[in-house]
């Protein structure tokens, strides 16, 4: 009977085409990772060029202001431009792995100088979509902690809206609110679950790193006695620190590119639900018994 509570379920009222489709925590959680280390060698690549270019950047940097005339403002021009110089090769090393990611994920080929040159236009606007996040992000905060979380959620994947679904810079941020209607805690709970993952496996590798500088100190692998650190423990802490942080931002840009494709797949299978059952309605009116 239609009436009857017990034999009521939300299956029996709506046609099954109308039920929203289910987000596959897994299978995120899955592409995820194997976003990244199905490429891990030119994620590496790529990080190791971005780096070599922010040292030299560094590098020049210092010897302007050490060489130069001693002028506060200079040097404070020259800070700035330098600061947001580093900020555009780490948006071009994001934009960079999230590429790769995404082709990965849709069967494309992956190419390093490929995806290079795809990100690289895209930098700025990542820049200018970071801002407009984190500027976001800060005064939810400072109202209060739930609109903070629910724009973390809500604008977790304008980056790639931007790069793969053709939004504007502006406009990616509607576009990111839209795919992840009716989804928000579950991409919450991704974003969630990797930080945690991620933030494991940083603490992890300096554990690792501070019992590999220790070994050294054992085994007397030092050129200079008086050195805080010798140039093999310089080398050894310096290369690892760096492909930690490459391997932190290549994670966190291939959980926004299967975020982004699990809830693009979603939202269309939902709409064509939605539209299965509105055509079934006009064709077949229900019987009301």
């Amino acid at each position: 009977m239609p009436g009857d509570s017990e034999s009521f379920t939300p299956e029996r009222a709506y046609a099954p085409w109308e039920i929203k489709p289910a987000f596959d925590f897994g299978r995120v959680m899955s592409r995820t990772f194997s976003g990244l280390f199905r490429n891990i060698v030119p994620v590496l690549i790529a990080g190791l060029l971005i780096s070599l270019l922010s040292g030299v950047t560094l590098l020049a940097t210092s010897m302007i202001t050490d060489t130069g005339p001693d002028d506060t403002y200079l040097s404070g021009v020259v800070g700035l431009m330098t600061t947001l110089y580093l900020i555009f090769l780490g948006c071009l090393y994001y934009g960079f792995c999230m590429d790769v990611a995404y082709r990965t994920l849709i069967g494309y080929p992956v190419g390093l100088k490929d995806s290079m040159w795809r990100a690289l236009p895209h930098a700025f606007p990542l820049m200018v979509i970071a801002f407009l996040f984190w500027t976001g992000f800060f005064l939810g905060y400072l109202a209060l902690l739930v609109p903070a979380l629910i724009l973390t959620a809500g604008w977790a994947i304008p980056g790639p809206a931007y790069m793969f679904g053709g939004a504007p810079i502006l406009g990616s941020f509607g576009e990111s609110w839209r795919l992840t209607r009716g989804y928000k805690w579950w991409v919450w709970l991704i974003n969630f679950v990797v930080g945690l993952i991620a933030q494991i496996g940083a603490i992890s590798l300096f554990i690792l790193i501070f019992m590999v500088l220790a070994l050294f100190q054992q085994t007397d692998l030092t050129t200079d006695p008086e050195a805080e650190l010798s140039q093999a423990e310089a080398a050894f802490t310096f290369t690892a620190t760096l492909l930690c942080f490459n391997l932190l931002a290549g994670l966190y840009a291939s959980m926004k590119a299967a975020i982004y494709s699990e809830c693009v797949d979603l939202q269309d299978m939902w709409e064509r639900n939605r539209v299965g059952l509105s055509n079934a309605e006009n064709d077949d009116p229900p019987v009301v018994i």
